[in-house]
């Protein structure tokens, strides 16, 4: 707040320790390692498995402004399911940390994939940063999209079915 400029008085000399303890709270799951995935054998299971709108917030880490949005994760069972729950804990456990969301569906799709083995795995979020709406550009209304796939070696997903069942494409 001294760097700032900002007044401290009676009221705002607590408000370092709240923003820490925020910062801290909201931004730092990190600490403890990521959820595990409940893992079930599949049976005869050769379909995609998709979670499609799990919201999520994260920081980012250029600017320590939220980003906020939605993400779909598909993956193409090989042995195993996850448990349902399990992919937004993921999801938020690595939102859980100053980044950008560019890192965060790698983040994502790099432990869904070496967890579960699948034949493949994308992971898409979409969301709106307010480093670019409430500062610099003011761009307001413009979304980011990003994705990831990982695919195991000698195959392949259908990218356009999985983008499909995301509702990505019509």
């Amino acid at each position: 707040m001294k760097a700032l400029g900002l007044p401290i008085n009676e009221e705002t000399k607590d408000t370092p320790m709240r923003v820490s303890k925020m910062f801290a709270n909201e931004f730092c799951s990190f600490n403890g390692g990521p959820p595990p995935v409940a893992k079930f054998r599949r049976k005869e299971y050769d379909q995609y498995v998709v979670e499609t709108d799990i919201e999520f917030a994260s920081l980012c880490e250029h600017h320590h402004l939220p980003f906020e949005g939605v993400m779909h994760v598909g993956y193409h069972p090989k042995e195993w399911l996850a448990g349902l729950s399990k992919i937004p804990r993921v999801v938020h456990y690595f939102a859980g940390r100053p980044q950008l969301q560019e890192h965060l569906v790698t983040q994502v799709a790099e432990y869904l994939f070496q967890e579960l083995e699948p034949h493949g795995v994308m992971v898409v979020a979409k969301a709106r940063h307010s480093c670019m709406s409430c500062r610099g550009v003011r761009a307001v209304r413009t979304s980011t999209i990003t994705s990831k796939i990982l695919e195991a070696r000698n195959q392949s997903l259908d990218k356009d079915e999985m983008l499909a069942l995301m509702g990505l494409r019509g």
